[in-house]
């Protein structure tokens, strides 16, 4: 008997507090979850409008210039593809002008 004495008070209770006990428990497990979503939701919303503030338009400046690294990279090659072959008329006219395109509203700004 010696290694059941730690809940003796247990068996003293009541079928009703042997019942409400663990009910409690759960609903108190309940109220501390959610209000560590709440809180942690809070958080993470803090977070989120700071992504929005600060970082997205750092990343649209980024995608605009690796946009910028490809056109000029792209015309870099249509050009020199342009001039290693125009000894034997092999240009293709397409490309050149679909980059003049690309690269006209860059060179605007």
């Amino acid at each position: 008997m010696m290694k059941f004495a730690m809940f003796g008070w247990y068996q003293g209770l009541s079928l009703r507090w042997k019942l409400t006990l663990p009910l409690l428990l759960l609903v108190a497990l309940v109220m501390y979850m959610g209000i560590h979503a709440i809180t942690t939701s809070k958080i993470l919303g803090g977070s989120v409008a700071t992504i929005a503030k600060v970082n997205l338009p750092e990343i649209q400046l980024l995608i605009q210039a690796d946009r910028d690294l490809f056109i000029v990279r792209t015309c870099g090659l249509t050009l020199t593809w342009f001039n290693i072959y125009i000894g034997s008329c092999v240009v293709n006219f397409t490309c050149f002008s679909a980059n003049a395109e690309l690269i006209e509203p860059i060179l605007g700004k």
